[in-house]
């Protein structure tokens, strides 16, 4: 079973290939409280998690993570080379490796 589609405005097109947390929040920010539950409470309130989900989960690991899609979506489908590098971090890609999914 699949879940509902995300709205838009959770997931904007980023106006540069490497957008950082604040400017996408800026653009969450940005977007008509009329579509948000709860209106500009909501929207401040949604704003402020999805900064602070960053803050707990993702921050410490980004620069890896960003490396790794980078190589791998700019290879393409079923060319993930063996490897990517993050300063002196290594993450091992098999080349047998497929699309990652949930």
């Amino acid at each position: 079973m699949r879940g509902a589609p995300l709205p838009g405005y959770l997931a904007p097109t980023p106006h540069t290939p490497t957008p950082d947390l604040a400017e996408e929040v800026e653009l969450l920010r940005a977007t008509d409280p009329a579509t948000v539950n709860g209106g500009q409470c909501g929207l401040d309130e949604l704003a402020t998690t999805v900064t602070a989900y960053w803050e707990v989960a993702l921050a410490s690991h980004w620069r890896r993570l960003r490396d790794l899609l980078e190589v791998t979506c700019c290879t393409g489908p079923g060319t993930s080379p063996p490897e990517a590098r993050s300063g002196s971090s290594r993450i091992s890609i098999p080349r047998s490796a497929g699309p990652m999914t949930p």
